[in-house]
């Protein structure tokens, strides 16, 4: 799948949302469902690159999926330093976006010294979205 041209983002999201939902069978294997996901959502959003965190039923946050490894270094970099645009993203529950990290790492002290430097300079750019489970139902 390419990313689609205007007009036909549509028909690509929906054939995405078939293709996942058809993942879904009795037997499958979650890890394979969330790196499809990743790969969907970089091709249709025109993303370089991405990662997924998933909180477990204590509120710990695990890397599950990365296009990278420099995405899974800056991933498990904010999770040890509890800080960084993707935890404010979690904590808050808002889209939270990073234009530049190697000129924002002031606003995550913890997340800032040693390799996740290197990291964000790899990846300088952040946009973090957060879905929350319901506690309805």
């Amino acid at each position: 799948m390419t990313f689609p041209r205007p007009g036909a983002r549509e028909p690509a999201l929906l054939d995405a949302f078939v293709t996942l939902a058809d993942t879904l069978t009795d037997d499958y294997d979650v890890i394979d469902l969330l790196d499809r996901l990743i790969e969907t959502c970089t091709q249709l959003l025109a993303a370089d690159t991405a990662g997924i965190m998933l909180a477990d039923g204590r509120g710990a946050l695990w890397v599950m999926a990365y296009t990278t490894e420099a995405i899974r270094c800056l991933e498990l970099l904010q999770i040890q330093a509890q800080e960084g645009p993707c935890l404010d993203c979690v904590h808050t529950g808002q889209a939270v976006s990073a234009s530049d990290l190697t000129q924002s790492l002031d606003r995550w002290p913890q997340f800032a010294p040693g390799p996740s430097r290197k990291a964000a300079a790899r990846c300088t750019q952040s946009r973090c979205g957060c879905a929350r489970r319901s506690s309805a139902g």
